[in-house]
């Protein structure tokens, strides 16, 4: 039903699950099993009781302890609780009442045309019913959220019949990247209006009809569908693969693709293009992908550039059949990128913590050494090589340029505390750039074995050299820490 608040995230799965008649039975099953188990009157009032029992003596030697009670005993609420969760058991048996005796609707969403090679996209609604239909009552939106504007008018669809219905002329839009197609209807015995039906679709190839067959959803060229006729589904190239980016010790990048679950001589028969463009561009690029026989695997290679811009990309798979899949699912909306790549440095590591009690811990100093503010957010620190994507960090912590910030190996896996700890041996310890722009190295370090006490950084912030560090300097500059009987003596020649 139309209302607010507007729905949570979850409740489009929940949606589609009850949009299944063999589903939404199972579902409705096991709520039933819950009543006469869990949630049943005798094991809630049990329940209460023991929790009673824990709290008896400290509520009735002081009933102030008890500050919801409305000015009753204390000892009356547990009934009150009880009665309560009879009341709830009852609506939820009405409910599933309900649900099981509601007719089906009679106007369903038969298919749609996002990307048409003429004219306006389209829907085309059916009435599955045995009786007229009159349109009047419904709409149609492109959320689960809203029931959009009436469009048909004073309409009346026949027992069997469907209408198509251009969409643009009434100011709807289709993501062809994918999105939502609901068909509302007005319910004046409840005065509401009540969702009838509803597609969720992925990306939309050119001239393909994404429409209901055997009892899913499948894509048809358009010069085939007819309103009111069977559609034949194409199968497509599926859904499932992996992708990456990886770098040559020269700085080449190479973009690899590959599908999943598909034998080779299916997947050779797919076409895969890299679309792109820099992220300050309006314009796609595109570029072909090549198969590696020994990786089982499209791929393409960029040549080092020191000047590339933070370019968007996202990959395309056509099937013979002409259906096309975008990975990510929802681009061109939703894209990987690759971004310059951030001058940021593993500064200085401290494994083995001295047992001062003004000491830092075990910490992971990192340095901004351009001249630009960076984010780290959705980057990785790691200390293998084996999982270069070990603890994500989620907050959106900037070094400032020139800066400094400093992340706690304890363990302890919140804020700027990793979910790893530091060898006192020494260790691998990397630090990359976020999933979506390849996972690619920012920088790493292999450090040694140090005294209690001690760090191992660099010789000077951003530079190659490494050195152990007497006194750490956790979020400063690398440098010697000057000994104060030095500072006493040239104050005195002053």
């Amino acid at each position: 039903i139309r209302g607010e608040p507007a729905p949570p995230s979850w409740l489009y799965l929940f949606t589609r699950l009850f949009g299944s008649s063999a589903l939404r039975e199972r579902y409705l099953r096991r709520v039933e099993q819950m009543i006469e188990g869990d949630l049943a009157p005798e094991v809630f009032d049990r329940l209460v009781d023991s929790e009673l029992e824990k709290i008896r003596d400290v509520v009735v030697h002081d009933p102030r302890l008890w500050p919801f009670d409305r000015g009753d005993s204390a000892l009356g609420a547990p009934a009150r609780l009880k009665a309560a969760h009879r009341r709830r058991l009852e609506i939820l048996r009405r409910t599933i009442d309900e649900l099981r005796g509601r007719r089906a609707e009679p106007l369903a969403i038969r298919g749609f045309l996002v990307r048409p090679r003429g004219g306006a996209p389209w829907v085309e609604i059916e009435n599955r019913s045995e009786s007229p239909v009159d349109l009047s009552g419904y709409r149609l939106s492109v959320s689960l959220e809203s029931a959009g504007r009436a469009l048909f008018g004073e309409r009346v669809l026949d027992a069997g019949a469907a209408i198509r219905w251009p969409l643009a002329r009434e100011g709807e839009h289709l993501s062809p990247a994918g999105g939502v197609l609901s068909l509302w209807r007005r319910d004046e015995e409840r005065r509401a209006t009540v969702l009838a039906d509803f597609a969720i679709y992925g990306y939309q190839s050119e001239g393909l009809v994404y429409g209901r067959s055997g009892g899913g959803w499948g894509f048809i060229d358009e010069s085939e569908q007819r309103a009111g006729g069977d559609i034949s589904a194409r199968k497509g190239a599926g859904y499932d693969f992996v992708h990456g980016v990886e770098e040559s010790s020269g700085g080449d990048l190479r973009i690899w693709f590959k599908p999943l679950g598909l034998p080779v001589d299916e997947a050779l028969k797919i076409e895969v293009l890299l679309r792109y463009r820099p992220v300050s561009d309006a314009e796609w690029e595109e570029i072909q992908l090549r198969w590696e026989e020994t990786l089982f695997r499209f791929s393409v290679a960029l040549e080092k550039s020191d000047d590339r811009p933070r370019t968007a990309y996202y990959f395309l798979a056509r099937a013979e059949d002409g259906v096309e899949r975008a990975f990510p699912l929802g681009a061109p909306d939703l894209t990987c990128f690759l971004d310059r790549r951030p001058e940021i440095t593993i500064n200085e590591v401290c494994p083995r913590p001295g047992p001062q009690t003004d000491s830092p811990g075990e910490f992971i100093e990192l340095h901004n050494a351009s001249d630009r503010p960076v984010s780290l957010r959705g980057m990785y620190l790691t200390d293998t090589q084996r999982l270069t994507t070990r603890w994500r960090i989620a907050e959106d912590v900037v070094i400032a340029p020139g800066g400094y910030e400093v992340f706690y190996a304890d363990g302890l896996d919140r804020g700027r505390h990793t979910d790893f700890k530091l060898s006192n041996s020494g260790e691998f310890l990397g630090l990359f750039g976020p999933v979506s722009e390849g996972n690619l190295k920012i920088d790493a370090i292999a450090f040694r074995g140090v005294p209690p006490g001690q760090s191992w950084g660099r010789t000077q912030d951003a530079t190659k050299g490494f050195r152990v560090w007497r006194d750490p300097t956790p979020g400063r500059r690398n440098m010697p820490k000057i000994p104060p009987e030095y500072l006493e003596r040239q104050s005195t020649r002053d």
